[in-house]
């Protein structure tokens, strides 16, 4: 859903940087068109029961929040039983490409699992490197033996220096 906003330049109407314009404002009724469009497209993509209980819903901001709120509750157990399985898995008899996309599908389905976490760093924000690095070295650990020499081990813990 976001991939088709941000396609269609409609993403500020949901996370909120089109502000909603005020009664007087030139801008009204094209700002109206423009949430309408963008809450029929996101209840288009729900089931019929989720799209009854958000219908109320003024904006698509007040719609995306609302989904937000309920979806991003997040499932410990679930997520713990990612990790798990993230942290045992090994290429074994599969070839570097199927060990890789095995792996990146976990990732993708440990972040569906997850709360949505907004970052609010600054421009030198680390959060994305993080989860980048602990997704490398995970894949790097599982390889196998063979490929021992792309294993390079970190020469220290913490996060990159700024000359890194």
């Amino acid at each position: 859903m976001v991939m088709a906003l941000e396609a269609k330049n409609k993403i500020g109407f949901v996370n909120g940087s089109i502000p909603e314009a005020t009664l007087g404002d030139a801008l009204r009724i094209t700002w109206e068109r423009n949430t309408k469009t963008v809450l029929s497209w996101i209840i288009r993509t729900l089931s019929s029961e989720i799209a009854r209980s958000v219908m109320m819903c003024n904006s698509a901001f007040d719609m995306w929040q609302e989904l937000k709120q309920r979806f991003s509750q997040g499932n410990n157990t679930k997520v713990a039983n990612l990790q798990e399985e993230l942290h045992s898995l090994k290429q074994g008899s599969m070839s570097v490409t199927g060990f890789f996309t095995q792996m990146k599908s976990l990732w993708c389905q440990l972040e569906d699992f997850r709360p949505i976490f907004m970052c609010a760093c600054s421009r030198s924000c680390t959060c994305r490197i993080y989860r980048d690095q602990d997704c490398a070295m995970r894949f790097l650990k599982g390889l196998n033996d063979q490929f021992s020499i792309a294993k390079i081990s970190d020469s220290h813990d913490g996060p990159p220096s700024k000359h890194e």
